[in-house]
C-alpha cells in the first residue's frame, strides 16, 4: 500500500526522531512516490515551524514555480539547491534519493537522484544552488513530518507516498542509491524506515528500529508501486529484527523482473 496526501493538513507525524538534528553533518533520504498534480507546493518531508518555512529542512518535489528544492537552514542563508523544471513523471512512481554533504565541493553538497519503476535513479543537475553560511539551524526539537512540509500542515505532498527512509551521518552515492532502488538497504545507518499504508490509516511503524512511528492526518491509503521491494519484503526485515540478529549488511530477496534477484546473506 501507499498514501495519499492531497490535502494541505494531511501529514505523517513521526517526532523529533530522537532529536534529530542534521546540523550540518552527512544524511541522506530515499523512497518512492507518485506526483498526481502540478498546482501549488509540494513536499516530501519536513522537520521545521512552518514559521517562516525556510530556515528549515524540507525537500520539496515541487516549488510554486516548478522546480525542485531541497532546503537546510542556516543562520545567515540557507542551503537550497534547485532543480528546474522539476525531473519527476507526473502519474507514475518515481524513485528519488538526496543526500546532503557539507564536505563535499563548493556548489556540489546535495545530490538528488531520480529513477523510475523500470529505470535505475540518474544523478540530476541543478539549475542554481546556494551553500548558506551562518551556523546551521537547531532543529532537534522539531516534528519530522512525512508527506508535508511540517507538523500541521500547508504543503502536502499532492500525490502517494509509498516508502521513506532516512539515513542518517552518511551521504549515500549513486552505486548505494541504486542498490535502494533495487531494494537493498543500509540498515546499519537507518534513522527511520517507513513502509506507508502497510498499516492502512492507523499508526505507521518504523522499520528502522528505533520507534518513530508515525500518527496519520487526513491521508488515505492507496496502491502501492508494483515491485516486489521495497513493498513487500517488510516480512523478511521484521523477522530479522524479531530474532534480534546483529548483521554488518543483509540483503533482501527482490523478485523485480528483468533484474539480478539478490539473495539474503547474512
Amino acid at each position: 500500500m501507499s498514501l495519499l496526501f492531497d490535502a494541505d493538513t494531511e501529514q505523517v507525524a513521526v517526532g523529533t526522531m530522537g532529536s534529530w538534528n542534521p546540523n550540518g553533518s552527512p544524511l541522506s533520504a530515499y523512497g518512492w512516490f507518485y506526483p498526481i498534480g502540478t498546482a501549488g507546493n509540494a513536499s516530501l518531508f519536513g522537520k521545521n515551524t512552518g514559521s517562516p518555512l525556510f530556515k528549515s529542512f524540507t525537500f520539496n518535489w515541487r516549488r510554486g514555480g516548478g522546480q525542485t528544492q531541497f532546503n537546510l537552514g542556516r543562520a545567515v542563508t540557507d542551503v537550497t539547491y534547485n532543480y528546474s523544471p522539476h525531473p519527476w513523471t507526473l502519474n507514475a512512481w518515481n524513485f528519488f534519493g538526496v543526500s546532503y554533504d557539507d564536505g563535499r565541493s563548493a556548489n556540489n553538497k546535495v545530490e538528488l537522484y531520480k529513477g523510475t519503476s523500470t529505470s535505475p535513479p540518474t544523478l540530476q543537475t541543478a539549475s542554481s544552488n546556494a551553500d548558506g553560511a551562518g551556523a546551521f539551524t537547531d532543529f532537534s526539537s522539531l516534528a519530522m513530518t512525512l508527506g508535508n512540509a511540517f507538523d500541521g500542515g500547508d504543503e502536502d505532498a499532492n500525490g502517494r507516498l509509498g516508502n521513506v527512509t532516512f539515513v542518517d551521518s552518511v551521504a549515500l552515492t549513486l552505486n548505494q542509491f541504486t542498490k535502494a532502488w533495487r531494494g537493498i538497504r543500509p540498515v546499519q545507518t537507518l534513522k527511520g524506515w517507513w513502509e506507508l499504508g502497510f498499516n492502512g490509516t492507523g499508526t505507521q511503524p518504523d522499520w528502522s528500529g528505533n520507534a518513530y512511528n508515525g500518527t496519520v492526518t487526513g491521508a488515505t491509503a492507496a496502491a502501492h508501486v508494483p515491485l516486489d521491494h521495497p513493498f513487500g519484503s517488510w516480512r523478511r526485515a521484521y523477522s530479522f529484527a524479531a530474532a534480534a540478529i546483529t548483521m554488518d549488511r543483509w540483503y533482501l530477496y527482490t523478485s523485480r523482473p528483468a533484474q539480478k534477484r539478490e539473495l539474503v546473506t547474512y
